[in-house]
């Protein structure tokens, strides 16, 4: 039987992004007064590093999607072969470059859609002789383990995992439709199927560090879907933005925010519209969208709750913009690269470091993009370039050890520890 509860009853063991409350913000009048104004709205300008495969002889460099960013800045994904045939997954780290994943000879269509920071990726591949489709994968350490597919299904997915190694996908049967798409969590050798209230269909999308899961469930992404959150067998069913009549869940945080898309329509005559939104403690908060465009895709966010995604035209759906939402501000990030032969299409993933990795172009080739900003200063937790009052309180929650995984921002002074030093430096640097 599924129990319902309130995401706020759901269990936490790690410090989450601080909301600010009476207490803090009457903090905020007497820091200000120590170390100046307030800042105002900042944002930060990025730096782009390109990551491309090797040039083919005839093609030259084909097109890469990115689709997994560690917290330490590794990108994970797949790339166009030579053939124009097959897809190959890769993973890419500043010291080695864009490495090849091994699967065994005539395995094809192998797509890598995730990594953490200890190194472990998982994705699809349609391994040879299985008699079967593409089935999730997990590769650490130069081992490849398949995860199969569950009871009367022959294909599965694998699209993301957390810190603790813990991987979320899907199952079903692609033939038949029986079963239907079921996502699972995989974890210690052990496949586990979610069971959800809103069918007959679901999907999982991402899992924070807390095991929590999202996803849609329904008829179809397109039609009838709800946003959900599971975990431990409990589901919060989020329902729908006010006027919509679906949305899918694409990322949570550690904070347990949700990004979803949401459609609208006024009548069957209009065009379908697509609006983005931040889930925050039961409340809907609209991201806007970039002057020109009617739909607007969230696809990752951060503990900081910078959102990332791209928005399109109905009328010409192949022309995006990609945007970075910050603050309550939606802003155009092709316009925040100082990269001048760099350009942003589809981002995909920001890491809690503040880094973006996107599909995009660089020099007018085909390359995946990994986004850096630059003249952070010390202290700057939530990755706007400026010092202030949200970042003093997240130091606060981030206040004693580091966590053993993941990047730890507060640390300013790098001795794995978030204290009285870290706290000075912050103050040092507030933004006046």
């Amino acid at each position: 039987m599924i129990a319902y509860r309130s995401v706020l009853q759901l269990r936490r063991t790690r410090p989450t992004r601080p909301r600010h409350s009476l207490a803090a913000l009457s903090f905020l009048g007497l820091s200000c007064s120590l170390v100046g104004p307030c800042q105002s709205h900042a944002q930060c300008n990025y730096e782009a590093t390109p990551i491309q495969p090797q040039p083919c002889p005839i093609f030259g460099i084909l097109p890469a999607q990115p689709r997994g960013l560690s917290s330490i800045g590794h990108v994970a994904g797949w790339y166009q072969d030579c053939s124009l045939q097959d897809d190959v997954a890769y993973f890419w780290t500043p010291a080695l470059g864009m490495v090849d994943i091994p699967f065994p000879p005539g395995s094809i269509r192998r797509h890598a859609e995730d990594i953490n920071s200890a190194g472990r990726i998982v994705g699809s591949v349609d391994l040879p002789n299985d008699g079967l489709a593409e089935l999730a994968f997990v590769y650490e350490n130069g081992t490849l383990t398949n995860l199969g597919a569950m009871p009367g299904g022959n294909i599965s997915e694998a699209v993301a995992v957390n810190e603790d190694g813990q991987v979320v996908g899907q199952a079903w049967n692609f033939i038949t439709g029986d079963p239907p798409f079921t996502p699972f969590l995989w974890q210690d050798g052990v496949m586990t199927f979610l069971n959800l209230p809103f069918g007959p269909k679901a999907k999982a999308t991402d899992i924070n560090d807390h095991g929590q899961i999202v996803g849609w469930m329904g008829q179809a992404d397109i039609f009838d879907s709800h946003a959900y959150i599971w975990q431990d067998g409990d589901v919060n069913d989020l329902g729908l933005p006010p006027g919509a009549f679906a949305c899918t869940a694409t990322a949570i945080n550690n904070a347990g925010q949700v990004v979803v898309f949401a459609l609208f329509q006024d009548d069957k005559s209009s065009p379908v519209l697509i609006c983005s939104f931040l889930w925050d403690d039961t409340q809907w908060i609209n991201l806007g969208i970039l002057p020109g465009y009617d739909r607007c895709f969230a696809l990752d966010l951060n503990e900081a709750g910078q959102v990332i995604g791209y928005c399109s035209q109905s009328a010409q759906p192949n022309f995006v913009d990609s945007f970075l939402w910050q603050d309550g501000a939606m802003m155009r990030l092709d316009d925040l690269v100082v990269t001048e032969t760099a350009t942003v299409s589809f981002p995909c993933r920001i890491n809690d470091a503040g880094q973006i990795a996107s599909g995009s172009s660089f020099q007018m080739d085909p390359a995946v993009l990994l986004l850096n900003a630059i003249n952070q200063p010390p202290g700057d937790m939530d990755h706007d370039c400026a010092v202030g009052i949200d970042d003093f309180l997240s130091l606060l929650a981030a206040w004693g050890p580091c966590p053993l995984i993941g990047p730890c921002t507060g640390d300013v002074d790098g001795d794995g520890l978030v204290g009285i030093v870290d706290f000075l430096a912050l103050l040092a640097n507030w933004s006046s």
